[in-house]
């Protein structure tokens, strides 16, 4: 969008100002000033309120809701494709399996898919794309997210939960391979999945994380689509609860949503500016009509 130029008209000194004539000549003066004014305000409003309506379409606009969406504890291989929420607890493992005799799966990761045909690129004059996730706790965290480099629903092995069903050495290297990121900043490893970003989290919202490159490799056909792995790198207040992340599937109170490409981060972050912007223009126009005689 072009920047709006604001020019403040120049004002005599109050001592060399002009004094105002009496009869039709003051009449004629004073109404076109008047009809100025109306016009000044009238543009102004027609900024904010185009500035505002353009800002909550982009805002508000959803390329794609999630295909799949799902979270599995490792140890007893959970396959949670249904519930409401989606969870991802602290993995402290550091790429090993065990640490003496203590197994180092137990954590939750999950993955989210997005069908994606009917997308343009970037290139092509697509928009951008951003993942978007409802975060339903209260207290903070950071969940890294990861290219998935092979499909959860068909290479997984997921368990029964209970009893345990003796893989899970298994599916903690089908982890290691194809969702913990290669960000050794953030807990990953040389030779983990591609690392996007980190989402800080910071209390019950929306957050947006650009995925723009990832997701215009899978329309064009350069990468295979798994999704997106999600794997927590710290845990505070509600991380590890039943949920934390709204999935697909969430039925409970707020306005919460699942999984979503977006193409606009949320909440859009210029919009208070430009709003302050348009209001500025139009206080300044009214002040300096005021000015005049």
């Amino acid at each position: 969008m072009a920047s709006i130029a604001l020019h403040k008209p120049a004002v005599s000194e109050p001592s060399r100002l002009p004094r105002c004539k009496s009869g039709n000549s003051n009449s004629h003066t004073i109404g076109k000033r008047l009809m100025g004014l109306v016009h000044h305000i009238s543009s102004s409003l027609v900024v904010l309120t185009a500035l505002g309506a353009v800002s909550s379409a982009a805002s508000a606009a959803t390329l794609a809701t999630a295909s799949y969406d799902n979270d599995s504890y490792i140890y007893f291989g959970s396959n949670n494709a249904t519930a409401g929420g989606i969870t991802t607890t602290a993995d402290v493992s550091g790429g090993n399996i065990y640490d003496g005799a203590d197994f180092l799966g137990h954590h939750t990761f999950a993955v989210v898919k997005f069908d994606v045909n009917g997308l343009a690129t970037l290139a092509d004059g697509g928009p951008q794309k951003f993942l978007t996730l409802d975060w339903l706790q209260a207290g903070a965290a950071e969940v890294a997210v990861s290219v998935a480099q092979a499909d959860i629903e068909t290479s997984y092995t997921f368990g029964p939960f209970f009893p345990q069903d003796g893989n899970e050495e298994a599916r903690l290297q089908w982890y290691f391979d194809n969702i913990k990121g290669n960000d050794a900043s953030y807990g990953g490893y040389a030779g983990g999945a591609p690392h996007v970003g980190v989402i800080a989290l910071g209390g019950a919202g929306s957050y947006s994380l650009d995925v723009t490159a990832v997701v215009d490799a899978w329309i064009d056909g350069a990468a295979p689509n798994y999704g997106f792995g999600l794997w927590a790198v710290s845990s505070a207040g509600g991380m590890g609860a039943p949920q934390d992340f709204a999935s697909s599937e969430y039925a409970g109170p707020g306005a919460f949503q699942g999984p979503r490409l977006n193409s606009q981060p949320v909440p859009e972050p210029a919009t208070g500016t430009m709003a302050v912007v348009a209001c500025g223009a139009l206080l300044w126009r009214r002040r300096s009509v005021r000015t005049r005689c």
